[in-house]
């Protein structure tokens, strides 16, 4: 009984993040997350980011989630119809929870870019990773019946169902992508991913019971059109499977370039508003955007509005998320490549 109430606790807890793994709503802006065949597959020839969100707010001890990574094109600067390939790392991290369950992921990241056509204008990308996820939580804060002495009141801290309070595990992934761009104005990509090829287990608790890091399959898709010189809008779509879970997204950003580059020379800047649905087996969510690029640097804001019935368990019932990017460039501007941008 006492193990099976621990077990219930950490279910309830953690639904989310053992049904599916943590999600960015912003998922474009983490590439490594979205798809280890991005890796080196930006703008330039380095990039680096990193994403922050929250969750359930007004709920007591809410879902913190953060990544941070950094990725360059290995091969690109030489010849622009050459092929290339992309290294990265790549570091995740959650605490949730009054146990304070923390996740903590690191992974290294390769690609290998295949340049096509005679113009160089698409790419056929293959990608792995490989890494560690740790897993701990206080275990002082977990009070079970053998805690508690029922005469004097007094709470113990022997636990004899609870042996463990950190865990680490294997973990390794893998996605290939293809993407197309005619010109400024026109094109699109479409990749798939798959993560947790191990399935690693790992547990907390004494006997033989243990949880499974599920696979998790991925695809997703999406689009560049423009309209004139200055606006232009880029839907995108994600479907995702895990532990027969599904969870799936759709929306746009629509964009506008504030300058023009064909007549002057001033730093490239761009406003963009954006809005997503997405459902899951918890229920359905709407998310707004609001993104600004400044020359190579580029911010985004979200918040996501939880429109299922938990969300009266939130005095806010959504998520507020926030995304840092910078590309950079190796001694040139990063205009005069063929390399197609992806995100």
């Amino acid at each position: 009984m006492k193990k099976l109430l621990f077990i219930l606790c950490v279910v309830i807890c953690f639904a989310e993040g053992n049904a599916q793994d943590r999600q960015f709503s912003q998922f474009s802006a983490s590439p490594l997350n979205l798809n280890p065949a991005l890796t080196g597959n930006n703008a330039c020839d380095w990039r680096v980011g990193t994403n922050l969100r929250s969750e359930w707010l007004g709920v007591n001890s809410s879902f913190f989630l953060g990544s941070i990574y950094g990725d360059v094109a290995v091969g690109k600067i030489k010849n622009k119809k050459a092929n290339f390939a992309g290294i990265g790392i790549l570091g995740n991290f959650d605490n949730a929870g009054q146990l304070n369950y923390r996740t903590t992921d690191a992974y290294l990241s390769a690609a290998y870019h295949l340049v096509l056509g005679k113009r160089a204008n698409s790419a056929l990308s293959f990608g792995i990773q490989g890494g560690i996820r740790y897993y701990s939580f206080d275990i002082g804060k977990i009070i079970l019946n053998e805690n508690i002495d029922f005469i004097t009141g007094a709470i113990t801290q022997n636990n004899s169902v609870v042996t463990n309070s950190n865990a680490i595990i294997p973990d390794a992934n893998f996605g290939m992508l293809y993407n197309y761009k005619k010109n400024d104005k026109f094109g699109y990509y479409i990749g798939a991913a798959g993560f947790h090829i191990p399935q690693a287990s790992y547990t907390f608790t004494s006997g033989t019971s243990s949880e499974i890091l599920r696979f998790k399959f991925s695809s997703h898709a999406g689009m560049n059109i423009g309209f004139g010189d200055h606006f232009s809008i880029m839907p995108q779509v994600i479907w995702m499977w895990q532990n027969s879970f599904i969870q799936w997204r759709v929306g746009t950003y629509a964009k506008y370039t504030i300058t023009d580059v064909r007549k002057s020379k001033k730093t490239v800047q761009a406003v963009y508003l954006g809005a997503w649905f997405w459902k899951s087996y918890l229920g359905s969510k709407m998310s707004a955007a609001v993104k600004y690029d400044y020359g190579n640097l580029t911010m985004a804001l979200s918040y996501d509005f939880d429109i299922s019935k938990l969300s009266s368990l939130s005095s806010m019932g959504g998520a507020p998320e926030l995304s840092i990017t910078y590309t950079g460039c190796f001694r040139r501007n990063n205009n005069k490549f063929g390399c197609p941008v992806v995100l």
